[in-house]
């Protein structure tokens, strides 16, 4: 009896004889004793199978990717706006010398980086706000995700020279772009950059002034090349917490790095405008709130 001569019964394979027959290549019929175990599927030789859609890491299939780990930078992924918030610090209460500040980024309510500065007390002694850092940024499963870097420079220069600028990377040292401040005679302008030094945003703000300026509920506009408002960045007071806290909307469309920078960006707002100093700086060009 050959293979195509399988005896059929209801228009299904004989399930006596199919558990019990198999065919080899030279048409030679070979019978197995019910104790037999079959561990392969029988197969024609020729034809290619897809694999199965399932992760090596997880053991889940594709469909339900969002349940693989996820760190660094990819949690950014299908983020659309992240709130940051200041930490207090008990040894602020008894030291002269501000610590060094800590936020945590959250969205939906939920801590998905922790940021920590790196700092000179002598700066944070004289400089106050103004002061040069390195804010690293650290995932849950204490991962580096991002790390910037700012310059100590003045807010207001009166000739605008030297303004504030925030470099942004991303572990161990990929380049990501930088928040360049615009001199501006009243408003406050922002200029986003890629890693090719091109604008791919533009953030404006309220008005500026040397010393005398407090900001509560501050909205920041954020414009796309074409000067077209996309987003914003809103400081603004939540009942919840019974606090202020800044909130980054991303534009719609926006990659990993677009929202690595608007972070960083975000970053450099809560320090110029709305982070709280508690040494007296002698510092003057500094916006304290």
């Amino acid at each position: 009896m050959s293979e195509g001569e399988l005896p059929l019964r209801g228009g299904s394979f004989e399930r006596e004889y199919y558990y019990n027959t198999a065919f080899s290549d030279n048409n030679d019929e070979v019978v197995f004793d019910r104790n037999t175990v079959i561990s392969e599927q029988p197969s024609s030789g020729y034809e290619l199978r897809s694999p199965l859609p399932i992760s090596t890491i997880s053991g889940y299939d594709s469909r339900h990717s969002h349940i693989l780990p996820i760190s660094g930078l990819a949690l950014l992924f299908d983020v659309q706006e992240i709130t940051i918030e200041q930490t207090i610090e008990l040894d602020d209460m008894a030291s002269v010398i501000e610590s060094e500040n800590r936020f945590l980024i959250k969205t939906d309510g939920q801590s998905i980086y922790g940021a920590h500065e790196t700092s000179s007390a002598v700066q944070r002694l004289f400089c106050g706000i103004g002061r040069r850092f390195i804010l690293r940024l650290f995932d849950r499963s204490k991962q580096e995700a991002i790390f910037m870097t700012r310059r100590l420079a003045c807010s207001f220069p009166l000739m605008g020279c030297y303004l504030q600028r925030v470099d942004v990377f991303e572990p161990p040292c990929t380049y990501l772009g930088s928040i360049q401040q615009k001199w501006t005679i009243r408003d406050t302008a922002f200029s986003v950059r890629d890693m090719n030094d091109y604008e791919i945003f533009t953030i404006t703000g309220p008005l500026t002034g040397p010393c005398c300026c407090h900001y509560d509920d501050t909205i920041f506009t954020i414009f796309d090349v074409a000067s077209t408002p996309v987003s914003s960045i809103e400081h603004q007071w939540d009942t919840k917490i019974m606090n202020f806290r800044l909130t980054v909307k991303y534009p719609d469309g926006s990659g990993l790095r677009e929202k690595a920078l608007l972070l960083a960006g975000g970053m450099l707002l809560e320090y110029m405008f709305f982070s709280s100093s508690k040494s007296n700086s002698l510092w003057c060009c500094n916006c304290h709130k």
